[in-house]
């Protein structure tokens, strides 16, 4: 009896170890996954910040597809993994996500903003590179560093006299303690996703830090959630 109970005792042993020879394969793979999405993370981020292409996922044969966004909340989900380093989005910026996409229009806008944001990076650049620049993005739009395809009818430099003296508190928006230590700023500089329409259409507040060399953004929301003295009330 006592020889069946070693011998089933080895067995176990047995199996114990290569179980943790298992889990040991498992964690290197793993490892070796976490790196290889990270480098196509980054080579992703190559793509899309130097113009060749948008984000793109493996289609159902298993070959790569260009994808670009078509929600706003997947906008904002691409700007936090591709742009982080010039464009810092808010976690409260994206306001009225619905309000915006569920609109027919929602699919257009929501590649229009990608498109803005990816100009938001190129100026964030721009200004890291050469500090001391005292060019808005307004202005930046018309020179000739500009390669975005973002051109400046679409940005605003900012807000009319009479807007922010009605609506001015509507203009303060949150933003990094690193940026300000009550955790929130005025914002006028803005990109007009639609120029023209209801009170739907998207707007995307934004500042630039030569401190932190990052555009920040406090707001990417529906038109109606930041209303000029033509808006109609609601």
């Amino acid at each position: 009896m006592f020889n069946e109970l070693g011998t089933e005792f080895d067995e176990v042993k047995a199996e114990v170890r290569e179980l943790r020879r298992e889990r040991s394969d498992l964690q290197e793979w793993e490892q070796e996954a976490e790196r290889l999405e990270a480098q196509l993370d980054y080579a992703k981020k190559l793509l899309i910040v130097n113009g060749i292409c948008d984000d793109f996922r493996l289609d159902e044969e298993g070959r790569f597809r260009e994808k670009p966004p078509r929600s706003s909340r997947e906008v904002a989900t691409m700007v936090r993994k591709y742009l982080h380093d010039r464009v810092e989005l808010h976690s409260e910026a994206l306001r009225g996500d619905k309000v915006m996409d569920r609109n027919s229009a929602s699919a257009s806008w929501a590649q229009t903003a990608w498109q803005g944001f990816k100009a938001l990076y190129a100026y964030g650049e721009y200004m890291a590179e050469n500090p001391g620049q005292n060019v808005d993005f307004f202005t930046w739009c018309s020179g000739p560093h500009n390669r975005s395809g973002w051109t400046r009818d679409k940005t605003a430099r900012g807000e009319s006299g009479a807007t922010m003296d009605k609506r001015g508190k509507t203009r303060i928006f949150p933003v990094s303690v690193k940026l300000s230590r009550n955790e929130e700023m005025e914002m006028v500089q803005h990109l007009k996703i639609q120029r023209k329409g209801e009170g739907d259409i998207p707007r995307v507040y934004f500042v630039y830090s030569p401190r932190t060399k990052k555009v920040h953004v406090g707001f990417y929301g529906p038109h109606e959630l930041v209303p000029n003295t033509k808006s109609r009330k609601r």
